[in-house]
């Protein structure tokens, strides 16, 4: 039995099944973070009758067994120290319960306000305003909206593109043209662009990605031009973001992932995802300008400071899936000045717009048998000092966080878990 999606507040309906009142014992099977999670049973129905702590049957690995006696509808208590209690009401006619339950803590910048359910496979997050946010989705027919706010995240719409190009499924990553008030998504199964009207959330045109399988978009400020990595033709491809048309293919070392352009658009700063390297290329002639030698590596994805974004100087961030770690860059020179290891696949990373944070999304341990199936241990959510890459706090997030985006006031940071179709909304306290 899997668990349904619920808004996550210090005590939660989850929805799931539980023993009927004529059975006499209810198995519970949970996975808990932090994994020590003191698990107890109400001793009557109301909060101050007291309870009792559980001790587990069985363990397998992170999950445990327990069995809970069931005259009434069971109440439990989830504890640890340092995180705020959970609150889980089980209600139903079954005689089993199988959850995966994650504490939050009770210090640092980030609350969860919401968790709510999206389309399949949510690869990445974009928003494009301060409350609207947009989620491509990698299996399944195009894009899911959403308004967030302190009460939490409401779904708009699905948004698709004409269904010769829904049906192929494969939408990652999202760019939003506020010129052009357009929103551009590219998918990689079929090797195109969808734009769409980011007021209206209505499809307006499809053009080729000018290579094959396409992954992360940029554009430049006056919404005039776009750059698309390739993952297998191994090149940039430089279009007009109007017309579509392929201005310059552009060869890059290796296989190119993430991408971040200075603010006056001269430079295109690239994740070589196939050697760990950080290439520079020259928007003006498409010539490769400098690298960075980070061989062997993973780089994924990257960010830049508002200065960096100026071209004038400034840092740039970048995360590693091979190396598990974030790095540093100075803008001038060029070269790497700090690395923090964190995890296991880090995967996306995003800025605070004002410079205070960085964002990082840890996929966590792939399973055996293939990276498609839940790991070992839920994912997690790091919040860094920009300045420092000091941890200022570390969240679990469920199966593959993978999508992170930061609204424009920075006040909420939205993050999606891949394998369990999941968005979590996080309110950022300052």
């Amino acid at each position: 039995m899997t668990l349904p999606r619920f808004v996550c507040f210090a005590a939660i309906l989850l929805g799931i099944t539980a023993a009927a009142a004529s059975q006499e014992t209810l198995s519970l099977d949970l996975r808990t973070y932090p994994s020590d999670a003191t698990v107890s049973l109400a001793l009557g129905p109301a909060f101050f009758a007291g309870d009792r702590v559980l001790v587990p049957l069985r363990r397998d690995g992170e999950r445990r067994e327990f069995r809970v006696s069931t005259g009434t509808p069971p109440v439990l208590f989830l504890r640890a120290p340092g995180y705020r209690d959970r609150v889980l009401f089980l209600s139903g006619t079954e005689d089993r319960v199988v959850a995966d339950i994650r504490l939050q803590p009770e210090g640092g910048p980030l609350q969860v306000v919401a968790e709510v359910p999206t389309g399949g496979s949510p690869k990445s997050a974009l928003f494009v305003g301060q409350r609207e946010l947009v989620i491509p989705l990698l299996r399944d027919g195009g894009i899911d909206r959403y308004i967030l706010g302190d009460g939490g995240a409401q779904r708009l719409r699905r948004t698709e593109p004409p269904r010769e190009w829904a049906q192929a499924e494969g939408f990652v990553e999202p760019w939003y043209s506020a010129s052009r008030r357009e929103l551009y998504v590219s998918q990689m199964t079929t090797n195109t662009i969808h734009v769409f009207d980011t007021q209206t959330g209505e499809y307006r045109r499809t053009f080729d990605a000018g290579g094959h399988w396409p992954k992360v978009l940029i554009g430049d400020a006056r919404g005039r031009r776009l750059w698309v990595s390739h993952w297998v033709s191994e090149t940039i491809a430089e279009l007009d973001a109007e017309t579509g048309a392929l201005r310059r293919r552009i060869p890059v070392s290796g296989t190119p992932r993430g991408l971040a352009l200075s603010n006056d658009d001269t430079l295109l700063w690239v994740c070589v995802f196939g050697t760990g390297d950080i290439e520079v290329f020259d928007t003006a002639t498409g010539r490769s300008v400098a690298r960075i030698d980070r061989a062997p590596g993973a780089s994924r994805h990257i960010v830049a400071d508002a200065e960096a974004r100026r071209g004038d100087g400034g840092r740039l961030y970048f995360s590693d899936m091979y190396h598990g770690t974030v790095g540093v860059i100075d803008a001038a020179s060029r070269r790497v000045m700090a690395t923090l290891h964190l995890g296991s696949n880090l995967n996306t990373i995003v800025l605070d717009p004002r410079g205070r944070y960085l964002y990082v999304s840890e996929r966590g341990r792939n399973n055996p048998e293939s990276y498609l199936l839940p790991g070992p241990a839920f994912g997690r959510i790091f919040v860094l000092r920009a300045d420092t890459l000091q941890v200022v706090q570390v969240l679990r997030g469920r199966n593959q966080p993978t999508g992170l985006a930061v609204s424009p006031d920075g006040r909420y940071l939205a993050a999606t878990d891949f394998l369990d179709d999941n968005l979590t909304v996080y309110r950022v306290d300052h």
